[in-house]
């Protein structure tokens, strides 16, 4: 755990990549999708309720289930995808060579993955995903995560334990 703490650009909680590292992975990721001529899309996840998680068990327990949640989603992953904790409660991937359609099935299998799977003490939890993928006319970084994070909040907004798409032109 002390070398995890110490680790530039890793969470201490789950082992996974940090905000920082993520967002540096975004750029060389579609640095690279631009190059090629290949598309590039990335999921956020956020837990529902997580601060009453928190609340009930404590946060050594709602860390436990962060720690198990990584798990769960870096095993569901395809090789080469990417994943962080952008923080509290929100977990990023990034999807290399990915359209929006194949992203939006893939946070399904992950949403779905999180909330079968049964977390000691507090059981079963629900998830909300947002999904957004890299036009090819020059969307930066920060724009592509904003578009993912607004997804996400629509999700949350329509009732949570769901997942929303924004496209280059629509949201759904």
């Amino acid at each position: 755990m002390e070398r995890l703490q110490q680790a530039p650009n890793r969470d201490a909680v789950t082992g996974l990549a940090d905000a920082r590292a993520f967002h540096h992975q975004l750029v060389e990721e579609m640095g690279r999708a631009d190059a090629d001529g290949t598309p590039l899309a990335i999921v956020t996840i956020d837990l529902d309720l997580f601060a009453a998680i928190n609340e009930k068990y404590g946060k050594p327990t709602g860390d436990a289930v962060l720690a198990e949640c990584a798990l769960v989603l870096k095993l569901a992953l395809r090789e080469g995808d990417y994943i962080a904790r952008l923080g509290g409660d929100e977990f990023g991937i990034v999807l290399p060579d990915c359209d929006l359609g194949p992203a939006r099935r893939l946070a399904e299998r992950l949403r779905h993955a999180l909330e079968e799977h049964r977390f000691p003490r507090v059981g079963q939890i629900s998830v909300s995903a947002g999904v957004a993928a890299s036009p090819r006319d020059g969307m930066d970084p920060t724009e592509l995560l904003g578009a993912a994070e607004r997804a996400l909040g629509l999700a949350k907004k329509a009732g949570r334990h769901r997942t929303a798409t924004a496209g280059p032109s629509s949201t759904h």
